[in-house]
């Protein structure tokens, strides 16, 4: 099984919590580290798309995040574990219900379109409210990174039937 996840944080959750669960093998995950809910999106699966996306947040961005170096290495990176997906792999894209990670499965399923594989979605959002909300305790999950790895086992064994 290969994992697609929007974020770093809720990757290394998603490893940990894989982990936990079969202690002998480690399914494939692939983080999409990136906020596609802001910036420009044309072309984003070529090299100048990429090019004209890095530039605007350094321009528009800089004061916030330092380490664009890195963020083009995970790009790349991340690009080239998607072109190194086998036809006949089993993919689960993990996303929310916000505009990032929407975006951003958009953006993956473009991505895996010429592709021959079986292609599963889990919408964390829904899937925590159906699993964890009751009438006398709620929690609104804002994006994929705010679940624990211990909430996440429970979704993955889940998966079936949501």
């Amino acid at each position: 099984m290969i994992h697609i996840i929007f974020g770093a944080a809720a990757a290394g959750s998603l490893k940990q919590a894989i982990r936990e669960m079969k202690q002998d093998q480690i399914d494939d995950i692939i983080a999409f580290d990136d906020i596609y809910s802001i910036g420009p999106l044309l072309h984003l699966h070529e090299d100048e798309g990429q090019a004209n996306r890095i530039e605007w947040l350094r321009n528009v961005m800089s004061n916030e995040f330092g380490y664009f170096d890195d963020m083009v290495n995970d790009q790349h990176r991340m690009l080239q574990q998607i072109k190194e997906i086998k036809a006949g792999s089993r993919i689960l894209i993990w996303a929310g219900s916000n505009a990032h990670e929407q975006i951003g499965l958009r953006y993956a399923v473009y991505l895996l379109k010429e592709k021959r594989v079986e292609l599963s979605v889990i919408n964390i959002t829904t899937a925590f409210d159906q699993l964890f909300n009751t009438n006398t305790r709620r929690m609104d999950i804002r994006h994929s990174g705010e679940i624990t790895s211990e909430k996440l086992k429970v979704l993955y064994r889940s998966k079936e039937h949501i």
